[in-house]
C-alpha cells in the first residue's frame, strides 16, 4: 500500500471511529489486553476497522478500536497503541473500507460509502457482534458476511 493511502486509512479509521460512535471522552479505568481475527465469508478481512461500543452507556464513554492486518488479526486500542479495554459488555461494529480508490476521488463526506460490507456491520445498535471484555483470556473471533459480487473488480 503506498505511503499516501496507508496514511489516509488511518485517519479515516480515526474519523469513522468517530462519527460512528460519538465517543470521545476518555477516563482512567483499568484496561485489558483484547485480541481477535475478523474474517468475511472465511477469509481474512485485511485492513478492517473494528470498534467495541459499550452496553452501558454510562459506565464506560471508551470506545475501543482496532484495525486488521494481512491475517485478519487485531489488538484493541483505547488509550494508547494496543493497551486493550475496559470489561464489560460491547457491541462491536466493523467498517471495511475498500481502499483500491483514493476517498478523495470520490468528493463524498460518508466513509460508509466505501465499506465493503455496505454499513451491514457500522452500527452499534444494529451489529450482530457482542462480547464481553472480562479481567483476562479475551480473545475473539469474528466471521462477517457479505456478497461475493461485492468484491471490487481486479
Amino acid at each position: 500500500m503506498a505511503a499516501g493511502a496507508k496514511a489516509l486509512s488511518l485517519v479515516l479509521l480515526e474519523a469513522a471511529t468517530l462519527l460512528l460512535t460519538g465517543c470521545r471522552e476518555y477516563s482512567q479505568r483499568e484496561l485489558f489486553p483484547v485480541d481477535g481475527v475478523l474474517t468475511v465469508n472465511q477469509e481474512p478481512a485485511v485492513h478492517a476497522n473494528v470498534a467495541f461500543h459499550p452496553l452501558d452507556r454510562g459506565a464506560s464513554a471508551l470506545c475501543p478500536v482496532g484495525r486488521t492486518d494481512a491475517q485478519g488479526r487485531f489488538r484493541l486500542t483505547t488509550l494508547s497503541n494496543f493497551d486493550g479495554a475496559p470489561a464489560g459488555e460491547y457491541a462491536v461494529t466493523i467498517v471495511w473500507l475498500d481502499e483500491s480508490s483514493l476517498i478523495d476521488d470520490c468528493n463524498c463526506s460518508d466513509p460508509l460509502k466505501h465499506d465493503r460490507l455496505k454499513g451491514f456491520y457500522a452500527k452499534a445498535d444494529q451489529t450482530e457482534f457482542q462480547v464481553t471484555v472480562n479481567r483476562s483470556a479475551n480473545s475473539f473471533r469474528f466471521d462477517a458476511w457479505r456478497a461475493r459480487g461485492d468484491d471490487p473488480p481486479r
